[in-house]
């Protein structure tokens, strides 16, 4: 799920989908998506997503995040549950 208000995401980080972590963009993220810069606005629920992240005062920031063309099928009767955020992999530095 993404937060445009807070500049965050919320993502699973294994294939369970049994946890997720919030993780922060700051100006320095690099988003990319098929080799172009995108925005956190273009990242839709489903997307499969690659993070490179850090530990920056207490917050999880993302210094990359690479969005795969590959959707996580999303049921409509899980609309609005935490599987309809996609199934998602994070990669702390």
């Amino acid at each position: 799920m993404v937060n445009l208000r807070n500049n965050s995401l919320v993502v699973f980080t294994d294939d369970n989908q049994s946890k997720t972590v919030v993780v922060f963009v700051d100006k320095s993220t690099k988003i990319r998506k098929s080799g172009k810069n995108i925005n956190l606005d273009n990242i839709q629920e489903g997307n499969m997503v690659e993070i490179v992240y850090a530990d920056v005062g207490g917050k999880e920031v993302a210094k990359s995040i690479g969005v795969t063309n590959r959707v996580f099928p999303v049921s409509s009767n899980e609309k609005g549950s935490e599987k309809e955020k996609g199934d998602r992999h994070l990669f702390p530095e």
